[in-house]
Order: structure tokens, then sequence, then C-alpha cells
């Protein structure tokens, strides 16, 4: 069985939404997602994959072909790419979201030195979160150049997952500095909050 989802000029994160459902309402075959946007057809991609489906992207003209396939048997949906840490039904992961790329709202220049301060004092401490998730301005700690790199790599290193918002990125015209981390979409930033045993939101 085929199928084609057009998911052209939807915002995230709809397009990985849409596919989640669409797979979900399909026994096996090809699933076709027809995009118009690179960084939606690679977090549709990498949903996909993420739920053990074979995937391949082209390119038609302008556009972005998703083409995923789904045996029979297969999950039904895309997995929750932040799955929650049980232990007796209770979450035990911690996500620490940043949408700036400084501390508080008073002296820009002071904001910076205490995001700065604050990740580096998260990337020494005796347990570091499970994600980081940045979006906004919170981008800008993840890429080439920020003095927050060798703090994010500690903490990536020793197993914090590193979410970047791509929506952000490209909106912002920085996707192809970043650094360190992995681009993400609001699907997964609003998964990994939703099943979080603890948030911290700076």
């Amino acid at each position: 069985m085929e199928r084609e989802l057009d998911v052209r000029g939807k915002p995230c994160p709809q397009p990985v939404l849409e596919t989640k459902r669409a797979l979900a309402e399909l026994d096996e075959g090809v699933l076709t997602v027809r995009l118009d946007n690179d960084m939606s057809a690679k977090n549709v991609a990498q949903a996909a994959a993420a739920g053990g489906h074979e995937v391949v992207t082209e390119t038609e003209g302008s556009e972005l072909l998703v083409r995923i396939r789904k045996q029979a048997g297969a999950e039904t949906e895309v997995p929750e790419v932040a799955p929650t840490a049980l232990t007796g039904g209770v979450p035990t992961t911690t996500a620490v979201a940043i949408f700036s790329d400084g501390m508080g709202r008073g002296n820009p220049e002071l904001g910076k030195i205490l995001v700065k301060s604050y990740l580096f004092a998260l990337s020494e401490a005796a347990q570091v979160p499970d994600f980081l998730l940045l979006a906004n301005h919170g981008v800008f700690l993840a890429l080439e150049g920020a003095e927050t790199l060798e703090s994010l790599r500690t903490l990536e290193d020793r197993g914090t997952q590193i979410r970047v918002c791509g929506t952000c990125l490209d909106y912002l015209g920085v996707k192809d500095k970043l650094a360190v981390g992995q681009v993400s979409n609001m699907y997964d930033i609003a998964e990994a909050l939703a099943h979080a045993g603890k948030v911290v939101s700076l």
C-alpha cells in the first residue's frame, strides 16, 4: 500500500505529528511525506527512523520527499523521542530548558556571564540533567565560537542529550554553525518537558 502526505507550508511540529498519525493508520507499505523545508524533512526522517522504519529522502524540484517504508507488525506510531524513565511509575528524568543566551532580565552582558557560569556549574555537578533543551536565542549557546561550548560538550560526554530547536536555527540563519547537540523540533522538546520528573527553565 502506498500513501502520500502533503505537509508543505506547515510549521513545526505539525509535519512530525501528522506523519506519526499517518503511520499509525498504515498497516504496511510506503508513506511518502511531501515537504518544502529542509529542516522539517530532517525532523520527519529522524522521527521515522527512530521508530525503526526504513527512510529515504529524495529531492523533486524545489520539494523534498521523505519515503517511509513500514513493515507489517512494526510499531504503529513514531515513538516519543524523549521516553520517560520510570521508577515505580514516577518520572525520574530531568530537563533544563534555556530559551535565551543570557540569564535573567537585567543587564544583558551580566546575563551572558551568568548563563556561562551556570552551564559550567551544571557540567561539573555530581548529577547532570538528562536533557538540555535550547530554543529561541538559547541556540546561540551551542554555536561555533560560543563561550559555553566546552561546558555543553562536557554535559554531552556525561550523558546529557542536548536538543536544539531546528526552527530557531533556521529562522536565525545559523543552522550551519551548530557545534554541539542534536537538531530537534518542538514536538521533541514538548515531549521531553512533558515527561520529565523535574524541569528547570531559564
